[in-house]
């Protein structure tokens, strides 16, 4: 079965053979409900359909994988180009002095009194961080000065154009792709974890859903019983009740089958409630709405049979065990998460240095007298002289240093949790491992003992019958060992059932329930119902 369970481009999800949609809408999947009620068909494979499609807890972890490739996107930014263009222009008007005018009516220029300065420039640049922390950047601008003062002494507007390169180099704090890069290494390991996670709740939805399948599939099983013992406790009411007409049996015979029927119908009735409870548990598992809930069918697959093969998982434990420590996508995605909160670290430890930079600038510039603004060419190209060279250190030491103590602090405590997260849960994986593959052991020794119950109680049940035929068993007797069969037939369900459920969790506990390859996801329904668990290839 292929169904298409991540958002937007992610990867495809593949359960045996047949390929559907999964992103349904409102009514794509009222109408797939309305067919599959029209076949009365719902089996364990069409449940996975509508589980993968709409369970509340897998579409909330695509979102997180989404928010996760966002902040990763984030972090990416710091090291994205930016360009930047400005256009300005100002305006600038100075009383003159005293002495400064008398030297301008020594120059031959009178009557004034005040200097204005108009000044434009148009500048566009482009700045660079790189991935160890070294900053680039380049920019042109050109820049046009008209002066009254000059302009009265036949000076023209003077135009410069500018081409500067600038160069900033951390020595200590900021410095290096372990400090730089951390937090898009970081991200980069969240967003693994986040994928990891969607893996992890696909395999918790996949075995949410068989589990809450087979429960309504074992409730139908003991509706079943309890029906098919109503009708028997009925026919036999009516059967009494003409042996009693014909004067054949007395009267008071006719109590005992009638408080069994009764007995039974209340039996019959709890069990027909129990699984109405069970269909609505499944619709909820499911993500349907409650007017979903109604259109779904009784589900028609039978539990997995156990058709007498030996299982030995026992001596099998510690090799499950290592596989599943070494498979589990919820420990993988733990693991990422350490190494996030390492990258984090090793950046925090680093910068508790002070921040000590280097800063080199070039540039050339030229002077084209008389040329307007935008005269990009002429004012670059004319007198073009350089390069200038300007370099500096500069150092900020902060005596306290907090903030980078506080931070440092901050992500090694992250870090210790996840350290303790990732190896509690391998203690409880190992642990879960063993425990149900126990649990998957005695689940056959019990359906063993419970189906010998049911053909034992059969075969004493029609010797019973026989009894009384003969007159040496009363009919206390026959209700009594029907009884007795009714609750074996009970039993073999639930243990059948146990069974069940012991398969898909040690599926679920190892692992494997839920297979990637490249970018698409498998399931295998066969995994679900046989219990063989050989590593794969």
């Amino acid at each position: 079965m292929r169904c298409r369970n991540f958002l937007r481009d992610a990867p495809q999800l593949t359960i045996g053979i047949v390929s559907v949609s999964v992103l349904l809408g409102v009514s794509h999947i009222h109408e797939a409900l309305a067919q599959t009620a029209a076949d009365t068909q719902f089996s364990l494979q069409d449940a996975l359909h509508f589980a993968l499609r709409q369970n509340p807890n897998t579409l909330l972890q695509q979102e997180q994988v989404t928010a996760s490739r966002g902040l990763l996107l984030q972090a990416q930014s710091q090291f994205d180009p930016v360009a930047s263009v400005a256009s300005t222009h100002t305006r600038d008007i100075r009383t003159l002095r005293h002495d400064e005018i008398t030297a301008l009516q020594s120059a031959g220029i009178f009557s004034v009194a005040e200097q204005t300065t108009d000044a434009t420039t148009h500048r566009i640049g482009v700045d660079k961080t790189l991935v160890n922390g070294i900053a680039v950047g380049t920019a042109f601008s050109v820049t046009a000065v008209d002066d009254s003062i000059q302009r009265q002494a036949s000076i023209p507007t003077q135009t410069s154009g500018r081409l500067s390169f600038s160069l900033k180099v951390p020595l200590l704090k900021n410095a290096g792709a372990e400090t730089v890069g951390a937090q898009v290494a970081a991200s980069d390991a969240e967003l693994a974890a986040s994928l990891l996670d969607l893996l992890f709740t696909n395999s918790q939805t996949v075995f949410n859903t068989t589990l809450v399948y087979w429960d309504a599939v074992a409730k139908r099983s003991r509706f079943e019983i309890a029906a098919a013992a109503e009708k028997r406790a009925i026919e036999l009411v009516d059967e009494m009740r003409k042996l009693i007409g014909a004067d054949q049996l007395p009267a008071a015979e006719i109590e005992l089958v009638v408080a069994s029927r009764a007995e039974k119908t209340a039996a019959r009735v709890a069990a027909e409630q129990a699984l109405l409870e069970a269909q609505h548990a499944l619709a909820r598992q499911l993500g349907f709405s409650s007017a979903q809930m109604s259109m779904l069918p009784v589900p028609v697959d039978r539990l997995p049979n156990y058709d007498g093969q030996k299982i030995n998982v026992r001596d099998q434990v510690e090799r499950l065990i290592g596989s599943a420590i070494a498979t589990r996508a919820d420990l993988d995605a733990n693991r990422k998460r350490e190494l996030a909160s390492q990258y984090r670290v090793t950046a925090a430890r680093n910068n508790l240095k002070p921040q000590l930079d280097f800063n080199l600038n070039l540039s050339y510039a030229g002077l084209a007298e008389g040329a307007p603004v935008s005269a990009f060419d002429r004012a670059y190209y004319t007198g073009r002289v350089g390069p200038s060279v300007t370099t500096s250190l500069s150092l900020q030491w902060p005596f306290g240093n907090s903030f980078a103590r506080g931070n440092l602090l901050a992500q090694s405590a992250v870090h210790d949790a996840n350290l303790i997260r990732l190896h509690d849960l391998e203690a409880s994986v190992a642990s879960n491992v063993a425990a149900v593959a126990a649990a998957l052991q005695r689940s056959v020794e019990q359906l063993v003992e419970g189906r010998e119950a049911v053909k034992r109680y059969a075969i004493t049940l029609q010797n019973q019958m026989t009894k009384r035929r003969l007159g040496s068993a009363t009919l206390l007797d026959v209700i009594n060992v029907e009884d007795r069969l009714n609750n074996a037939l009970l039993n073999e369900v639930q243990f059948q059932q146990g069974y069940a459920n012991a398969i898909v969790q040690l599926r679920f506990e190892l692992g494997s329930l839920v297979h990637q390859r490249d970018d698409s996801y498998d399931i295998r329904i066969a995994d679900l119902l046989i219990p063989e668990f050989s590593p794969r290839e």
